[in-house]
C-alpha cells in the first residue's frame, strides 16, 4: 500500500465513524487462507469506531453436512436451503 492510498482512505473515516457496516460473507470464506485478513480488516474498522455486523452464509456448511449425511441439499435461488428428508438424523 502506498502512502497516498492510505491518505485517500483516511478521508472517509470521519464520515463513517459511529456508523454500522453490514458485511455479508460466503460460508466458504471460513476455510479460505484469506479469512485472517478479513478478520483483521474488521478489527481495523472496529478500532475506528465503525460498528460491524458480520452476516455469515452457510451454504458451504449445509452442502458438507448433506454430503456427510448422504442427503441431497436443495439450492433454492442460491439460498442453500436444504429439504428436511429426515430432520431427526441431522443432529
Amino acid at each position: 500500500m502506498k502512502l497516498t492510498d492510505l491518505r485517500g482512505i483516511l478521508q472517509y473515516i470521519p464520515q463513517f465513524r459511529e456508523k454500522t457496516f453490514i458485511l455479508s460473507v460466503d460460508g466458504g470464506i471460513v476455510t479460505s487462507e484469506n479469512f485472517a485478513n478479513i478478520l483483521l480488516d474488521v478489527a481495523v474498522l472496529r478500532s475506528l469506531n465503525i460498528r460491524v455486523v458480520l452476516v455469515h452464509g452457510a451454504s458451504a456448511q449445509i452442502k458438507a453436512l448433506a454430503d456427510e449425511k448422504k442427503a441431497k441439499a436443495s439450492d433454492l435461488d442460491g439460498a442453500g436451503v436444504t429439504d428436511a428428508e429426515n430432520p431427526a438424523n441431522w443432529r
